[in-house]
């Protein structure tokens, strides 16, 4: 057997699983927010039982990159693969946590019916920064793919438009926030969805700063 390349196809599978993880985990972001929008319990059970994958792809990945690390001794370029995709899968389990998180209060009903305090123009809104952080998800993963360093500028820089949209909207919410208890409190439920919207967003910049350091062997620094 030829022990480099049965090494460098575990390699490839880890990669691969990943990705999947992280393209499923996109979806989840973009399937969170339309249930979400629509008040829609029948999708946000779906996404529920879905991140349920990922926690069991997130456990394989684990596993596997302890088992190669520790049998391989693989060499600084692998091992810097190895662990930037621990820690890789480590925020795409967390990001899908989120995603689980607003599904399971769109279940519950815990949300106000935001469209009739804030119309239209709120729902484009949390399209807009749910879709932002979805992209961003998808760029890290096709820089993480490709060990594209040079791709972590771009996303940080829809990082600031997620930034940006997440106070519109508490701006939005203080603004039109009821006086009945009931309602205010649901209000700032849908606040904290928001905020976890833009945790994933932040999540998939450390993706991004990650893959930099898996090609680069240092740190990304903004200056």
């Amino acid at each position: 057997m030829n022990v480099r390349r049965d090494f460098d196809e575990k390699l490839l599978h880890i990669q691969q699983q990943v990705e999947k993880m992280g393209l499923m985990t996109a979806d989840f972001i973009d399937s969170t927010v339309e249930a979400m929008i629509t008040m829609n319990p029948v999708e946000a059970k779906a996404v529920r039982q879905d991140e349920k994958q990922i926690d069991a792809v997130f456990r394989q990945v684990d596993e596997r990159c302890i088992v190669l690390m520790a049998t391989q001794q693989p060499a600084a370029g692998d091992l810097r693969f190895l662990v930037s995709s621990m820690k890789i899968a480590g925020e795409l389990e967390r990001i899908a946590d989120y995603a689980n998180n607003i599904a399971k209060k769109v279940q519950r009903q815990r949300l106000a019916n935001m469209t009739a305090l804030l119309g239209e123009e709120w729902n484009e809104k949390v399209r807009t920064i749910g879709h932002t952080a979805s992209a961003m998800l998808r760029e890290a993963m096709q820089a993480y793919v490709q060990h594209d360093a040079a791709a972590v500028a771009g996303i940080i820089a829809k990082d600031e438009i997620v930034n940006s949209l997440n106070k519109q909207l508490f701006a939005d919410i203080l603004t039109a926030a009821p006086q009945e208890q009931t309602a205010l409190a649901a209000v700032f439920q849908v606040h904290t969805v928001i905020r976890y919207i833009e945790r994933m967003a932040d999540r998939s910049t450390n993706i991004a700063e990650q893959v930099f350091y898996m090609s680069k062997g240092f740190p990304y620094t903004k200056f």
